[in-house]
């Protein structure tokens, strides 16, 4: 339509490494060039909900004080999986082009958007509120269910899922259900998670963050700079 503008998409491709610092995959995203869109007209509204860090140490606690351990799940694109209810139309992407006078109008979210990351949000909100789940008013990432004497804590940062439970059989009963509603990768125990590995043993949860200092260092030029045993200036 003439009142609308056609918004350019390009593909990015990135290399994602596992916690020991080798290439673990690579993934390719088909990206659109969001900074086009207009406030009101293209996307009412953009904020999205992110965990607290501090949610995050406060789950791990409960959890190293109950002695349960803590299971990772990853969704697959997880944009993909969020509903476009404004009007909006995309070139075809290169290496997809059928007729160079048609566009594409987006029924589901894409990377680049500026409604993406609430999109996606609202959809698994929705799911996990239909399913028992309830969130905390502190923190609307941070998600709790009982069931009987049983609880279930379940922690989402953007496509990451921390899932934590008294009964292993809850546990898979909830990850089946994830896995039906949306693309799900079921990383196993948490062993990294936002720069920290985690180690979980008989004894408690070990929290290190060795590699992202060390990408600290490497992004300002100081992983040669001499060690100091205070952080404070000399004299």
């Amino acid at each position: 339509p003439k009142r609308r503008k056609m918004a350019r998409c390009k593909w990015v491709y990135k290399t994602k490494y596992a916690d020991d610092g080798f290439i673990d995959k690579y993934t390719t995203h088909l990206l659109v060039n969001g900074f086009s869109q207009v406030e009101g007209i293209d996307y009412p509204e953009n904020f999205v909900p992110i965990a607290k860090m501090d949610s995050l140490h406060l789950v791990l606690f409960i959890v190293a004080s109950q002695g349960f351990p803590v299971y990772h799940m990853d969704v697959n694109n997880a944009f993909l999986h969020g509903d476009i209810q404004e009007e909006i139309y995309m070139e075809q992407p290169a290496g997809f082009v059928q007729d160079s006078s048609f566009v594409c109008q987006l029924r589901r979210s894409l990377y680049g958007l500026k409604q993406s990351p609430r999109a996606w949000y609202e959809k698994m909100d929705s799911f996990l509120l239909s399913t028992s789940f309830f969130h905390f008013h502190s923190d609307h990432t941070v998600y709790l269910q009982h069931i009987g004497e049983d609880i279930m804590i379940l922690v989402l940062y953007v496509d990451d899922m921390l899932l934590y439970g008294s009964f292993f059989s809850h546990i898979r009963s909830i990850q089946r259900a994830l896995s039906t509603q949306f693309d799900m990768t079921d990383l196993g125990l948490l062993h990294y998670f936002l720069g920290l590995q985690i180690s979980q043993t008989d004894s408690g949860i070990d929290l290190i963050q060795q590699n992202y200092t060390h990408d600290l260092l490497q992004c300002f030029d100081m992983a040669n700079y001499k060690t100091s045993p205070s952080p404070f200036q000399s004299g």
